[in-house]
């Protein structure tokens, strides 16, 4: 019963900045918060609150009768949205492009089944953003630590970023974190675009 209620207060309030008569026609693309369910935030999940949210957030796309929706979520979600989308697909975005220099391995839930290509191209890495964005670092074969201190060559997809910025030098004891730019070219975002951004330094 209180879910009914939030999810039609939820429409509601969606109603006064998208009218309903367009919701049919509508495709919406969701990304509903991981923090509480993601392995990386290892001091504050919260498993519970992170199954409700996912299932409400399926519950709301599917009541909007909408033409079709998509949400990704990180693979700890698997269960609690299969529990309730049709279709369900596990991905790595690396794999679909080839501007993306991270790994970024997700659980999709969609109205629809998803025919996602396989690309087979030469991929970005985070050597090349370097060479692009950094002087110092430009032509020197370089190592990238995650927030979790595990390093790895530059020229191999890089952790996923949505925790503390990588770190990056010519070897594991002279290091720096990457620039907001170079955090959001790692993730194919042209970072010249977002120059407000500022990454977190000290929390997870």
């Amino acid at each position: 019963m209180q879910d009914r209620v939030f999810l039609h207060r939820t429409m509601d309030k969606i109603a006064l900045v998208y009218p309903r008569h367009r919701w049919k026609d509508s495709v919406i693309i969701a990304s509903v918060e991981c923090k509480l369910g993601s392995t990386a935030n290892l001091h504050q999940r919260n498993m519970v609150q992170f199954v409700k949210q996912n299932q409400f957030a399926v519950r709301l796309l599917k009541r909007m009768k909408l033409k079709a929706y998509l949400i990704e979520q990180v693979l700890p979600g698997e269960k609690s949205l299969a529990a309730e989308a049709p279709f369900l697909q596990k991905v790595d975005f690396h794999d679909l492009t080839g501007n993306i220099a991270c790994t970024r391995k997700r659980v999709v839930a969609s109205s629809h089944p998803l025919k996602l290509p396989t690309y087979t191209g030469k991929h970005i890495t985070l050597q090349n953003i370097l060479d692009c964005t950094d002087e110092k670092l430009k032509g020197k074969p370089c190592v990238v630590v995650s927030s979790l201190g595990t390093p790895r060559q530059a020229t191999h997809p890089t952790p996923t970023i949505t925790s503390n910025p990588l770190h990056v030098g010519p070897n594991v004891t002279n290091l720096k974190p990457l620039t907001p730019e170079q955090v959001s070219n790692v993730m194919g975002i042209d970072g010249e675009h977002v120059p407000y951004f500022s990454w977190p330094r000290t929390t997870t």
